[in-house]
């Protein structure tokens, strides 16, 4: 894929730096695991966009720069479907990144 991040080294900072698009909680002052973990290690990520349904967040992905980090590979990932890479990164949370 054409996507900056689908290649080559992965570093936190690179992966932080990146512009994420993320799930919408469900109540007012729910995080998602992914955030609930970058707090404990005082991190934070790039947050550009937000999806109402977690399903939606890959399909976001296509022709962009964005990355979508889940706790696990979602079921019939759309990276597939769309083009996208799926990428492990550190502390086993998969990385989708856009076409």
């Amino acid at each position: 894929t054409g996507h900056p991040l689908a290649t080559g080294q992965l570093s936190m900072s690179d992966w932080l730096a990146a512009e994420h698009v993320v799930p919408t909680p469900y109540s007012v002052g729910q995080r998602g695991v992914v955030d609930v973990f970058l707090a404990r290690e005082r991190m934070r990520r790039n947050v550009v966009a937000h999806v109402p349904y977690f399903h939606m967040a890959p399909f976001m992905l296509i022709n962009s720069d964005l990355i979508f980090t889940a706790p696990s590979t979602p079921p019939n990932a759309a990276g597939s479907a769309n083009g996208s890479c799926v990428r492990p990164v550190r502390h086993r949370q998969p990385l989708a990144c856009g076409a």
